[in-house]
């Protein structure tokens, strides 16, 4: 609310005319100055400026000046003879002007300076001024027939207005002298959920800054209105969680996309078994659009919160700004390729590593990058074991009963695929490490080549994979994204984020790379494709937020959860996420929030198939998987901490949550 009360002090300006005759006298008098002799004193306490007329021995009664200030105020001011006119000092400066100027003559001042007629002189509200002019009449005979008529009023003070901008209250107007130093009065509006924190001079906090009570003095005159400026005490997790939500998640089928048509979910939901839990889990699925934030100067979209009240959000952008009236705001409007994606267009995309032929791509670090290799089969006999023992350079099948098979791959390639998965290259029992082997693909239609792991240098295929899935190396995606961090100066802003979980699940639950008793088939599969992409018996696909395994949990700081490898708090989202989102496997949905018009990575492994390609799963306008050297996009994710309040917005496009 915006309260008014008006009390309009300014000077008056006069309208007069004065008609004076003829006089042509014939005695020349002197000027009588035991006359005027107390004309400029002021009286006790009494401050501002005297005009004083003296006439001696002339026909007129009165002198007329005209006065203008600093402000460009003119006041047409009529003295009568010895008499003055005070003048309220209000302005700095003040020049006094005599009408008839052949006739008039500065006679004295007091209290200050003027040397002649239209110089301007000091005036301050606390000063005190007398100025005294003379007539005397002359022999020189003259007409002169004059009036002035007001058309405009010239402020000589400020009204300062105060609006309370979104909170409640009243104020009363504040005036305030032309450049004399006053205190605001103290900020009575109050506002819910938010803070005072002082005044500017537009709504937008774009103006001039005042704080409350501050000492002020204003130049100029006229109206000036003072906006309540509000910091919201709210987080950003407790601004998302009080709005009106779809309940638990228990009648969510993730299976289905999410539209407005079915339901199904659409909106904001609550994880099912984290509704007790001191911060359940909330997410966004479907055609949303409440769900915007400003943060570090670019766009992002809220997917979801984290188990300890952080709000999860993916890149979106830069904002545009938007003329609102006489403020420029920030919107968050953008889409498609360029403005969503931190690479800035599909053909200068990214890929997530620089390889695929080896399980050790799909990791957002990788260690050893032990890739496939392949031979042809032929006639040639091999003994496929269950185990392998190694005695320094050396390796010996186990060919006791019922733990090796013996034939040509043509003939036993159906039974190796079971379980016996280690071999000697050239046929024999006992071999150097360059003939060790551990093959991983028995496709039926394909029996000429037999595609493998060399496991020389590691004890088994155990030991081959904790090789290739150690954190030592930054992946292409990673090196990116982080690089992009800096680049922006979002690094200066880290506190604002926790340090949350971002999952890289290279756990594997199918596959001959499984383990050594697993069956060998066209694919090894990530847990992520059991979960997202095979159906449980109810026909629901079961996307999780855990993320169980610590080499997989990466945060910045090592934790008993987190393994403190990430460079700054930023990485990707994942396909269980994007899957809680309401992007369907192969389910196209243009109406999702998290379609961009192309294709981007998640970090999430989804197979190594056919000894050929390592594979995440990706999304556009549905979930699918693409090989860790396509060109595609990257949007990086941050998690805005719990104890970080947002300034204002509603999650809006046009009005988002603005975190700065």
């Amino acid at each position: 609310m915006r309260g008014r009360t008006r009390n309009f002090g300014h000077l008056k300006l006069l309208a007069i005319f004065l008609f004076v005759s003829v006089v042509v006298p014939n005695v020349l008098n002197a000027i009588n100055t035991n006359a005027a002799d107390n004309l400029g004193s002021f009286e006790s306490g009494e401050t501002g400026i005297k005009l004083c007329a003296q006439i001696d021995g002339g026909p007129e009664d009165s002198l007329r000046f005209l006065v203008t200030n600093d402000q460009g105020f003119s006041s047409d001011v009529i003295v009568a003879n010895d008499t003055c006119q005070k003048i309220k000092a209000e302005a700095a400066t003040y020049t006094i002007k005599q009408y008839l100027s052949q006739e008039y003559t500065l006679d004295s001042v007091s209290g200050g300076t003027v040397s002649a007629d239209n110089t301007p002189f000091i005036a301050t509200a606390a000063g005190q001024y007398s100025i005294i002019y003379s007539n005397e009449y002359t022999a020189k005979g003259y007409l002169h027939s004059f009036g002035y008529t007001a058309t405009k009023q010239y402020a000589t003070a400020v009204d300062v207005y105060f609006d309370a901008n979104g909170g409640t209250g009243m104020m009363n107007a504040q005036r305030f002298g032309i450049n004399s130093s006053q205190t605001l009065t103290a900020n009575a509006f109050t506002r819910a959920n938010h803070n005072f924190a002082g005044w500017n001079t537009k709504a937008d906090g774009s103006g001039t800054s005042y704080t409350d009570e501050q000492s002020v003095a204003f130049a100029t005159g006229g109206e000036i209105t003072l906006y309540a400026q509000w910091r919201n005490t709210e987080t950003l997790y407790h601004a998302i969680t009080t709005r009106p939500n779809n309940g638990v998640d228990t009648n969510v089928n993730f299976g289905q996309k999410a539209t407005v048509a079915d339901g199904n979910g659409n909106g904001l939901n609550i994880v099912n078994g984290t509704e007790n839990d001191q911060y359940p889990v909330y997410y966004f699925r479907g055609q949303v659009t409440d769900n915007n934030v400003i943060w570090g100067d670019y766009c992002w979209r809220v997917f979801r919160t984290t188990e300890t009240g952080g709000t999860k959000m993916i890149y979106s952008g830069t904002p545009s700004l938007v003329q609102d009236g006489e403020n420029t705001v920030k919107q968050c409007l953008s889409n498609g390729i360029i403005s969503t994606e931190i690479n800035g267009s599909i053909t200068n995309a990214i890929r997530y590593n620089n390889d695929q032929d080896s399980p050790a791509d799909v990791g957002y670090m990788y260690g050893e990058r032990v890739g496939y290799e392949s031979l042809t089969a032929g006639s040639t006999e091999y003994t496929f074991s269950n185990n392998v023992s190694r005695n320094g350079n050396t390796y010996t099948l186990d060919t006791s009963t019922g733990q090796s098979i013996t034939g040509t791959w043509a003939d036993k390639h159906n039974i190796v695929a079971e379980r016996y998965h280690y071999f000697c290259t050239d046929g024999t029992t006992s071999c150097d490490e360059t003939k060790i082997a551990y093959n991983f693909y028995a496709y039926s239609s394909n029996t000429r080549y037999i595609y493998y792991f060399p496991i020389g240098g590691y004890d088994d295929i155990e030991d081959v994979k904790a090789a290739m899935f150690a954190n030592e190396h930054d992946s292409v995606a990673k090196t990116a994204i982080e690089g992009w961090f800096e680049e922006n100066s979002l690094d200066a802003h880290e506190n604002d984020l926790e340090d949350t979980i971002f999952c890289n699940d290279r756990e594997l639950f199918s596959g001959a790379l499984k383990d050594k008793d697993s069956s060998a088939a066209d694919s090894s599969y990530f847990s992520g494709e059991a979960r997202i992409h095979i159906r449980d018996l109810d026909g629901n696909v079961a996307p999780s937020l855990d993320c169980t395994d610590k080499r997989d949990s990466f945060t910045k700081t090592e934790s008993a959860t987190g393994n403190g490898k990430l460079g700054h708090k930023v990485g990707m989202i994942t396909a269980d996420e994007m899957t809680y989102g309401g992007m369907g496997w192969h389910s196209s949905d243009f109406s999702n929030y998290l379609w961009i018009g192309s294709s981007v990575f998640t970090m999430t492994p989804q197979t190594f198939m056919g000894g050929v390609r390592a594979y995440l799963f990706a999304a556009n306008t549905q979930l699918n998987q693409n090989p860790t050297m396509s060109s595609m996009g990257l949007r990086p994710v941050i998690s805005i901490s719990n104890p970080v309040v947002y300034e204002k917005g509603d999650g809006s496009s046009t009005n988002p949550y603005i975190v700065e």
